[in-house]
Order: structure tokens, then C-alpha cells, then sequence
């Protein structure tokens, strides 16, 4: 039986990665879910089944690990961590999919969407069911850590082992904290021209571009209390370290070391855009497993990000990305709200969750993964060119296949496998035209890809603009029909139902709520403007009726005599025929202050060519 003594540099890549495509995703499931039709379950019974799926959940986890634990005990599988892993990530996937059902089945939402403080700062309620994944998977690490156990006697704790899991979520969560909660903070703002220019496409934008830049530039300081990193005593390591970064003119505010998992990774890093706020990360097994050559070897090639602009390049991607993204949602969601009806907006909400998943992970995987792939190879030549010789990083690569316990020629997605990097390293040593060459792939490919996606933005400002406003009409109308159910004599609530009905082309509940509306209120005159506007106007012709335009318009004129009520009363004047009528009506309306004047010189016209 072979036990992996310590994961690795690579293996650590790949989990931070996974757990970054798990929290884009459990984050999109939530906030793309849409209040349904109706309820499957009651509130009694929703909560029950919330609880059966939660013991069903624990009691999967536990089971999968013991099995496991007892299949290496027994000597019946030659374990590494490639088998935890995947594992890990059955698990993951599964919690994925109990916590979808608790959005999507059981409707958990609308047991904390009454909460005054929740409605104010929507980021808040998003947190509550981040925390809920974020104990999904903890129980998938609670368990995980009898496995790490075996392999590490000598480990931390096992809160130790679940906050070092889960720490390399908090960082990516940084981000969309501070952006939401900016958000939010906007809702507060007093209405002006400039919170109506925040609020649109290109302000939105603009709002996000100026916080990614300063999450980008200040979140090492707080990622690295959040990993509790701490400097690197002075000696022979942090001697190496610092003569390489120095060799290579690159800046840092400090060498620390990163005790994630208690040091037992064989793994370093490096994170930061400017000098200030740039760290060296390296763990304790790094340093007990290499040599100093060697350790400078890989010092080289984290040092090669930098000095390749791989950080930069990787902010630019994202930022790019998130564009695409924040464009899509913006527009994809509302156009697929369309294209399926009102009448199946949760259904329309399902799709499109859909489709955004497979297409992050598909961009993710090919995209994404294609860069990083590449990225590394830059960095494992940059060492290569700086040190020299390739022979130190090629013994820390043989060092990582050996503790790995995994093959050499194995690929992931976003690395290359070992055994081609050692490859592509010794055809650099005997033929340096190779290092050109890849030079000019990736620049190519990094100008494709970002004259591609600035094409793609440009295209979505084409296409129409959708506001939280839109999103709020199309559902409107079951919410002010679930409030009706409990006050069914309230005039407003009938008047807000025909005003929803009516942007959503609704003509005939229109018509029904506005009749209601004045049963209840005879004499509000945007009540009687409104449905003499709609018999007036309908597009739907067979439900116009120019008489009781007319006789609705006049009482609306008599209680209120706003140029927008008048307007409607020349319209009405018009359809009956009555054109002098429609034109003294206008005229006097154009001599008042008027808010669109193009609008009503427009109808001015159109009575005079009647009445001609």
C-alpha cells in the first residue's frame, strides 16, 4: 500500500480552481431563481424534507469515506490522493444538487424573503444560502479528514482541516462581497440623474471595472489573514528566496509562510499586482521536500508569473470574463423570459441556470484552462532561461510525481502533465527556438481572445436593455394577485394590477383590475385615465370602446387636469371623431410645461391631419 506523504503544488492548483467553478456556480443557482407559479410543498413540509435531505446527505458523505478508510486499512486499493479527490468532487457536485432542490424543490427562499433587513440588503439573504453550501460541503470535509487522517497521523485537528478547505473559497467570495454590498449601498442613494446612470448597462460596468481594480490591488492583504500567514523566519530559505527574487528585480512586501493544511502541501505561490501588496508564499513541506536549488527552481517559476504578467493577464481574463457575464445575465435572462412567455418564468429560470453553468464550466475548462496551461509553460521556461539550466526545476518536478503517487503523463485541464513539461524543458535546452515559439502562441492567443470578447461586448450593448424594473413586472402581476387574495377591497392594489397588466400586454386583466379599482374608488382620476387610455388605444381592437373612452377621460379631466390626463382626453375625443374637439385640446396642453414635448407636437399633428 502506497500513502502519499504530502499533496502537492499542482494538486493544490487544481483544488483552488474546482473550488472557484463550485462557488461561481452555487452562486448562480441562487441568484437566478425565480418565485414559481406556485408551491409544491407547504411550508411544514418543506421544512421536513429540508431536514430528511440534509440527515440523507450526512449519512451519503459519512458512508463514501468509511468505505474508503476501510478499503486502504484492508490494503484492497493502492490509495493517493487522486482517489480522495474524486470522491471529494462526487460528493461536492451531490451537495451542489441538494442544495439546488432546497432553491429550486422546497422553495427555502421565501422562509427569510420577509426579513425588512433582507429586502434592503439582498446581500445578505445570497450570504445565508452561500452558508448553507458552504455546510454542504463542510460535511463533505468533516468526513474527508478520517482519509487525510490515515495519511497524516501527526495532522491538525479536524476544524483545522475544514477552515483550511474552506479558506480557499473565502478569497474568491471577497469579490462578489464587495460588489454586491456596493450594490446594494446604491439602492439607497436619492433618485438623480447620476443613480439612473449607475443603474444602467454601461454604469453597471463601470461600477464593476473600478472595484475589481481595487479588490485586485488590496485583497493580499486580507487573503493572507484569512490563509494566517506568517513571515518566514530569517535563515538559509528566506536567504534563497529572497536572492532569487532579487536576481530577478522583482518586488514584495514579504515571504510568508502559508499554512494551509498544517504546511503539509507541497506548494508555492505567489499573489499581488504591485510591490506593495505582493507575497511570497511558500509552505513548510516545500521546504522540508527540495533542495535549495531546487527550491530556487521554483521560486524562479512562480517569480516567472510576474515577470510574464500572468497575474495582470489572469485580472484582465476575469475582468473580461465577468463582463460577458454581467452582459448575459443582464440580457440573456430577460430574452429567455421572452422567448418562453411570462406564464413560465420559472421554468425560463431553469433553462437559463442551465446553460449558464455548462457555459462557464465550458469556458472554464477550454478557455480558461487552455491560458493557464500555457501560462505555466511560460513560467517553467522563464526559470529555465533565468537559472540557466532546467536540471533543478526537473528534480522538483520528479520530487512532485514521486510524492503525488499519480503518473507523470497525466494531464488536467489546466496544466500539462509532468512528463510533457520536462519534455518541452529539455527540447528548450537543445533547441531555443522552441521558446519563441511559444512566445508568439501566446501572445497571439491572448490578442484573439480579447479582441473576441471586446467584439462580444460590443454586440450585447446592441441588444435591448433590461432593468431589475423589467424583471419586477413580469412578476408582478401573481404578487399583486397573492396580495389581492388578502385584501380584496383595496382600490390600489387593484390599480397597481392593472398598471402590471398593462406593460405585460395584458389588455383584458387590465381592463378587469382598472374596473375593479373604481368600484372601490370612484373618483381617482389616474384610475379612470388609465382604463379610458386602454379603451381608447388597445392594440387589441376588439377590446377598444371609444364611448366609454370618452365618458372616463371627461371625469378624469374634471378631478385632474395634469397634461398627461388631458392627452388622454383629446385621444379620446379623437377615436370618437370629434377632431376640433381633439385639436383646442392639444393645443392648450402644448402651452403648459411639458416634460416630453416632441410626444405631444406628435399628437397635435395627428388631430390636425384628422380634422384637415
Amino acid at each position: 500500500m502506497h500513502l502519499q506523504r504530502e499533496r502537492t503544488f499542482l494538486q493544490a492548483i487544481i483544488y483552488m480552481f474546482t473550488q472557484f467553478i463550485y462557488f461561481i456556480v452555487s452562486l448562480l443557482i441562487y441568484s437566478t431563481y425565480q418565485k414559481p407559479d406556485y408551491y409544491i410543498f407547504s411550508d411544514n413540509t418543506a421544512l421536513i424534507l429540508f431536514n430528511v435531505l440534509f440527515c440523507i446527505f450526512i449519512f451519503l458523505a459519512r458512508k463514501s469515506y468509511v468505505r474508503l478508510g476501510q478499503e486502504i486499512i484492508n490494503g484492497q486499493c493502492d490509495f493517493h490522493y487522486e482517489r480522495m479527490d474524486r470522491l471529494t468532487n462526487r460528493l461536492t457536485i451531490l451537495g451542489l444538487l441538494f442544495y439546488t432542490l432546497d432553491i429550486y424543490a422546497l422553495n427555502l427562499k421565501k422562509f427569510i424573503h420577509w426579513i425588512p433587513l433582507f429586502q434592503s440588503f439582498p446581500t445578505l439573504s445570497a450570504l445565508c444560502f452561500l452558508l448553507l453550501f458552504f455546510i454542504y460541503i463542510s460535511i463533505v470535509y468533516y468526513w474527508e479528514y478520517e482519509i487525510y487522517y490515515l495519511i497524516h497521523p501527526d495532522s491538525p485537528g479536524r476544524m483545522v482541516y475544514i477552515y483550511s478547505n474552506l479558506s480557499f473559497s473565502l478569497p474568491m467570495l471577497l469579490p462578489w462581497l464587495f460588489i454586491s454590498l456596493a450594490g446594494d449601498a446604491l439602492l439607497f442613494l436619492p433618485d438623480s440623474s447620476f443613480k439612473t446612470m449607475l443603474n444602467s448597462a454601461i454604469g453597471e460596468n463601470i461600477q464593476f471595472l473600478i472595484l475589481l481594480i481595487l479588490i485586485a490591488l488590496f485583497a493580499p492583504k486580507f487573503i493572507k489573514k484569512i490563509w494566517r500567514c506568517e513571515p518566514l523566519p530569517e535563515g538559509i530559505y528566506r536567504d534563497c528566496i529572497d536572492a532569487t527574487c532579487k536576481e530577478a528585480g522583482v518586488g514584495y512586501s514579504n515571504i510568508l509562510f502559508w499554512p494551509i493544511f498544517g504546511g503539509k502541501m507541497i506548494t508555492a505561490g505567489v499573489m499581488g499586482l504591485t510591490k506593495k501588496f505582493r507575497y511570497i508564499l511558500v509552505t513548510r513541506a516545500l521546504i522540508e521536500t527540495l533542495s535549495l536549488e531546487e527550491l530556487r527552481g521554483v521560486i524562479a517559476h512562480e517569480i516567472g508569473h510576474v515577470k510574464k504578467s500572468h497575474l495582470i493577464k489572469y485580472f484582465v481574463s476575469v475582468l473580461l470574463f465577468s463582463f460577458v457575464i454581467v452582459n448575459v445575465v443582464n440580457s440573456g435572462l430577460f430574452l429567455c423570459y421572452k422567448a418562453l412567455g411570462t406564464g413560465h418564468i420559472h421554468m425560463a429560470t431553469i433553462v437559463f441556470t442551465c446553460f449558464m453553468i455548462l457555459f462557464m464550466v465550458v469556458y472554464f475548462r477550454l478557455i480558461f484552462g487552455y491560458f493557464m496551461r500555457n501560462f505555466e509553460r511560460e513560467a517553467d521556461i522563464f526559470a529555465y532561461q533565468m537559472i540557466g539550466a532546467a536540471a533543478p526545476l526537473i528534480s522538483a518536478f520528479n520530487k512532485i510525481t514521486f510524492y503525488s503517487g499519480r503518473p507523470p503523463t497525466q494531464p488536467n485541464w489546466h496544466h500539462f502533465s509532468i512528463a510533457q513539461r520536462i519534455s518541452y524543458l529539455e527540447r528548450c535546452e537543445e533547441n531555443p527556438e522552441w521558446i519563441h515559439s511559444h512566445d508568439r502562441k501566446v501572445k497571439r492567443s491572448m490578442a484573439a481572445y480579447i479582441v473576441g470578447v471586446l467584439i462580444f461586448i460590443g454586440l450585447s450593448f446592441q441588444m435591448p436593455e433590461y432593468t431589475r424594473n423589467d424583471l419586477f413586472m413580469m412578476h408582478a402581476e401573481e404578487i399583486l394577485e397573492a396580495a389581492i387574495e388578502k385584501e380584496p377591497h383595496d382600490a390600489e392594489l387593484y390599480l397597481l394590477l392593472g398598471e402590471a397588466s398593462l406593460l405585460n400586454q395584458h389588455y383584458q386583466k387590465a381592463i378587469y383590475a382598472y374596473t375593479m379599482s373604481l368600484q372601490f374608488q370612484t373618483d381617482n382620476p389616474e384610475t379612470l385615465n388609465n382604463l379610458a387610455w386602454l379603451y381608447a388605444t388597445c392594440e387589441e381592437v376588439n377590446l377598444r370602446n371609444p364611448k366609454k373612452a370618452l365618458d372616463l377621460a371627461q371625469k378624469a379631466a374634471k378631478l385632474k387636469s395634469s397634461q398627461h390626463i388631458l392627452d388622454t382626453l383629446a385621444e379620446a375625443y379623437y377615436v370618437n371623431g370629434y377632431f376640433e374637439q381633439a385639436v383646442q385640446l392639444a393645443e392648450k396642453v402644448m402651452k403648459m410645461e411639458l416634460k416630453n414635448p416632441e410626444y405631444y407636437e406628435k399628437q397635435l399633428k395627428k388631430f390636425k391631419q384628422a380634422l384637415l
